[in-house]
C-alpha cells in the first residue's frame, strides 16, 4: 500500500510547493495527492504539470490521487449557475492525473449556498456523466468524497450515487467522515469494498491520525480484510515535520 500525504486540510497555503515536497520525503511518506490549486500549482498548464511530474518522479514520489477543490468562478460539479466553469476544471483535474499516473480525482461534492438539494444532485450526476468518457479513457477514477452535510452525506448514500453512474465512480474512505457519521468502521469498509478509490486518514476535526477516538485498529484490520491494497492518505492539519512523520510511521504500523 501507497502511504501519501495529502496537503489540503489546513497544510495548503502554509508551505511553498518546494518546502512541502522535501518535508514529504523526509517524513518517510512513499507519495502526495496533488491538489488541482493555484496555491501549489497552476494545473491548467500542461507544461506546468510536466514540471511537476519530473520533480515528483526525482524525489522518488508517487501520486496517488489529484485532487479537486473548486468554487467560486470555477463552480463546484454541483453548481447548475457555473456548469461551464466546472466541468473545464474537472477536465484539467483528469488530465493532470492521466499525466501524473494517479489511480483517481478526488471529487468533493458540497451544496452550494441557494441550491435546492435535488438541483444538486441532478447538476452533479450530468456534469458526472460528462467528464465519464474522459476518465475511463485516461483510466483515472473519480473519487467521490462523502461528507455530513453534502450532497454525498455518507458512505450508504455513496453507494446509492455510484449505482447510478456505474464503471470509474468510485468512494473516498475518509475516517473522520466515517467518524463523524457514526458509523461502524467495518461494517463501512465491508459495505464499499469494491468502490473505495482511496482512504483518507485523520482524527475529526482533521487531527493527527491516532490522537483521537476513531477505530483505526478495526478500520484497518478490515481493510486488510476485504484486500485494498490502494493508497492510504494522510490528510489532517499538519504543523511541521514532526507530525506528518508521526502520521505516517502510525499508519505504517496499522498496516503491518
Amino acid at each position: 500500500m501507497m502511504i501519501c500525504f495529502e496537503p489540503y486540510a489546513g497544510t495548503l497555503g502554509k508551505y511553498d510547493q518546494e518546502t512541502l515536497l522535501d518535508m514529504i520525503v523526509k517524513a518517510g511518506y512513499d507519495g502526495l495527492d496533488v491538489p488541482a490549486d493555484a496555491r501549489f500549482y497552476d494545473y491548467t498548464s500542461p507544461e506546468q504539470t510536466q514540471i511537476l511530474k519530473e520533480r515528483i518522479e526525482e524525489l522518488g514520489l508517487g501520486v496517488a490521487s489529484v485532487c479537486g477543490m473548486p468554487g467560486g468562478a470555477r463552480g463546484h460539479i454541483t453548481d447548475p449557475g457555473h456548469k461551464a466553469e466546472s466541468l473545464a476544471y474537472w477536465e484539467a483535474c483528469i488530465a493532470a492525473a492521466q499525466e501524473f499516473g494517479a489511480g483517481s480525482v478526488v471529487v468533493w461534492p458540497p451544496i452550494p449556498e441557494g441550491v435546492y438539494y435535488e438541483d444538486a444532485w441532478d447538476c452533479c450526476l450530468e456534469n458526472l456523466s460528462h467528464i465519464l468518457p474522459k476518465a475511463r479513457d485516461a483510466g483515472v477514477d473519480l473519487a467521490i468524497e462523502f461528507e455530513k452535510n453534502c450532497l454525498v452525506d455518507n458512505y450508504r448514500d455513496g453507494i446509492r450515487f455510484c449505482e447510478q453512474l456505474g464503471e470509474r465512480v468510485k468512494l473516498v474512505a475518509d475516517t473522520m467522515h466515517i467518524f463523524n457519521d457514526r458509523a461502524d468502521p467495518a461494517r463501512c469498509v465491508r459495505a464499499i469494498k469494491d468502490l473505495i478509490a482511496v482512504v483518507h486518514a485523520s482524527e475529526s476535526e482533521r487531527k493527527v491520525p491516532g490522537h483521537g477516538d476513531f477505530d483505526h485498529k478495526t478500520f484497518y484490520a478490515t481493510l486488510k480484510e476485504v484486500g485494498y491494497d490502494g493508497p492510504v492518505s494522510l490528510q489532517y492539519r499538519a504543523s511541521g515535520l514532526e507530525d506528518m512523520t508521526e502520521a505516517c510511521q502510525f499508519v505504517r504500523q496499522m498496516l503491518a
